[in-house]
């Protein structure tokens, strides 16, 4: 017996959802079985292509080649880094670049505030130590967030056998996280070595303060190839590396932080085989008698030096300092100069120097056997000078005048005393 029309419509419609609902599931599987096909033909594909058929050894050093071209033009690596990209083109691809471990060994990795980063950069970062396997690490690592630096140094530190070159930058980071995780590590291969911890927005907020009278050593496991170190910020003074067998040394201190005299000789001394050193923002506690020690602290391996800052006064360094070696000397915003003959000068750059006409004197004096000169704008008198009177140097060869020393201008070769 036919029912109502409402009981027959509700009957047709239970019908046909049930019907739709078959045919959206065989649509499914359809789908599901088309895109295991699709997969299976593009593998089938890259299979066939040419450059599938090379080892995987050849095809990781053409990915190590490209590589290298990625991040040598930092302006053009957007997006994804290479390795990565690689990884997603292929199963072959991937195989290649994740077995491939030359590929992850450069780490150069920056963990700011921004919601899920350092979640993200945390797993990224221990892929690469995985997938670097035993090879060298080269790594740059950059931390603003202070709770974040003990979860990235742990696993670091792990394979501080590895380490080839080591930056390490905690804007917000506390010593402990160097200190106690760094202390015994060994680092056989580690050939550069850069710490920071703060920044100069911070310090120059601070009051002056000195530093501690201990200065706690850390890597007591070894680095014997160690040859150049930077320490920054709160860390100088504070944690010191092996500097035995340094050559090159970049101090970075933040001016409100005295060092004493003795300190000052102590971080000379601990360099004995130093070739390059540069001084920023040094602010040493000199004795006010030159005569107080009357025995200049000599480095005669010292072949190039770099100022930088008025922290501590050029000619106040230089009197207690004896440079028998030294061959290329950088001022940089420096205020005044006096110094004793250093005959064995011959580079001299000046960038942002404020010398009054006696300083200029000075500096043509102490300097008889310079054959390089380059310099800014900012010392249009010390060039008026050499115009007038070239026998200050008579030795000199050539002179960069630029708005920066780095960046010359208008280069011109002076001749035994005239200009070509």
């Amino acid at each position: 017996m036919a029912g109502s029309p409402l009981e027959q419509t509700a009957l047709l419609l239970g019908t046909l959802q049930a019907r739709r609902a078959s045919l959206l599931h065989e649509v499914e599987r359809v789908e599901r079985e088309l895109g295991e096909v699709q997969a299976r033909h593009a593998r089938l594909l890259n299979e066939n292509a040419p450059i599938s058929k090379l080892p995987h050894e050849l095809l990781g050093t053409i990915f190590y080649m490209c590589l290298g071209t990625w991040v040598m033009n930092p302006s053009k690596s957007r997006g994804k880094p290479f390795q990565v990209a690689a990884s997603h083109v292929s199963h072959h691809w991937r195989e290649t670049a994740l077995g491939t471990p030359l590929l992850w060994n450069f780490i150069d990795l920056t963990v700011t505030q921004r919601k899920n980063v350092k979640e993200n950069a945390l797993q990224w970062f221990l892929a690469h130590l995985a997938r670097s396997r035993d090879s060298f690490l080269h790594i740059s690592l950059e931390i603003s967030l202070n709770e974040a630096a003990h979860q990235f140094l742990f696993p670091l530190v792990q394979h501080s056998s590895r380490w080839r070159h080591l930056f390490i930058s905690l804007t917000q980071g506390k010593l402990d996280d160097i200190h106690t995780l760094f202390s015994s590590a060994s680092a056989p291969g580690l050939i550069h070595l850069s710490l920071r911890i703060g920044n100069h927005s911070e310090s120059a907020n601070a009051p002056r303060t000195e530093y501690p009278a201990i200065c706690y050593p850390i890597l007591k496991g070894g680095t014997p190839a160690l040859n150049s170190v930077r320490l920054s910020g709160k860390i100088l003074g504070n944690i010191s590396p092996p500097l035995s067998a340094v050559t090159t040394l970049f101090v970075e201190a933040f001016p409100k932080n005295l060092i004493s005299y003795s300190q000052f000789r102590a971080l000379l001394a601990s360099v004995p085989y130093i070739i390059n050193l540069s001084l920023s923002g040094l602010n040493i506690h000199l004795p006010r008698d030159p005569l107080t020690d009357s025995n200049p602290f000599c480095l005669p391996t010292l072949r190039s030096f770099r100022l930088h800052g008025n922290a501590t006064p050029v000619h106040r360094l230089l009197s207690f300092l004896s440079l028998p070696n030294l061959e290329s000397l950088t001022l940089l915003s420096a205020d005044s100069f006096d110094s004793a003959t250093l005959p064995s000068v011959r580079a001299v750059i000046l960038e942002s120097c404020d010398f009054n006409t006696d300083e200029v004197y000075n500096l043509c004096r102490a300097f008889p056997g310079v054959t390089d000169l380059s310099a800014d704008g900012t010392l249009q008198e010390l060039f008026s000078l050499l115009e007038e009177n070239i026998s200050f140097w008579p030795n000199l060869i050539t002179v960069s005048h630029g708005q920066k020393a780095k960046k010359s201008c208008n280069v011109y070769a002076l001749t035994n005393g005239a200009a070509p």
